[in-house]
């Protein structure tokens, strides 16, 4: 998996985006409407993440984890999209 990427810190700096997504999705069982803004976050990344999967012209296999994470966080963002407005109620 490292072979694929010229600079570690990319690794390091997607893992913790990554890892802030998946603590906002935690803080969503007390706050139900960060789900949303978790849903947002992560949308962002894998979006980016499926770019650069066609980018540099990988095939699909590596490229179908990204676009299935995707299509569920718009069904989860839209499911809580009324959180985006009050996250905290």
């Amino acid at each position: 998996m490292i072979g694929n990427h010229d600079n570690l810190g990319d690794l390091v700096i997607t893992g913790v985006v990554q890892l802030i997504g998946a603590a906002l999705l935690v803080t969503g069982y007390w706050y139900a409407g960060v789900v949303a803004w978790a849903g947002v976050w992560l949308g962002i990344t894998m979006l980016l993440a499926c770019l650069a999967h066609f980018r540099v012209k990988d095939p699909i296999s590596k490229t179908a984890t990204a676009v299935v994470f995707i299509s569920l966080i718009v069904i989860l963002t839209i499911v809580n999209a009324d959180g985006l407005i009050l996250p905290f109620s």
